[in-house]
């Protein structure tokens, strides 16, 4: 994982993967700034095998050192909006803890932040494993 030009903690992966994500009024959503709601999986779909995903960067989901901190500048994100995006990211990575049940050690996973944070959403919605990749 590496060199994206994304900012979604991996919602997208995610709803690919069979994770409904829903605002307040019912609707899926598949972006930060979306109203917060609850998160359920498909059922329908088949579990999901082992996942080891290679990341060849260290950032963690959130913080100075975080996903958006560090790769929201080089995607063209304002000085002035990191505060904004920093507080969304943190509202959905908790969401996506309290529903999976995964603990709070998970923001600070090496490799977590990597290509705007998919490697949290999926180390904690589909349950991968992060692990460092030669660069």
């Amino acid at each position: 994982m590496g060199g994206s030009a994304t900012h979604d903690l991996g919602l997208g992966a995610l709803a690919a993967l069979g994770l409904r994500l829903e605002d307040l009024a019912g609707a899926a959503v598949f972006r930060l700034s979306a109203g917060l709601a609850a998160g359920r999986r498909d059922h329908r779909k088949t579990e999901l095998p082992p996942l080891f995903l290679a990341c060849e960067c260290e950032q963690s989901a959130l913080g100075e050192r975080g996903a958006a901190a560090v790769y929201g500048p080089q995607k063209g994100l304002a000085a002035a909006d990191l505060p904004r995006l920093e507080a969304e990211t943190d509202a959905w990575a908790r969401l996506l803890l309290g529903w999976s049940g995964e603990p709070d050690s998970a923001l600070r996973e090496p490799g977590a932040g990597a290509a705007g944070g998919i490697g949290f959403g999926l180390l904690v919605g589909a349950r991968a494993r992060l692990v460092p990749a030669p660069i």
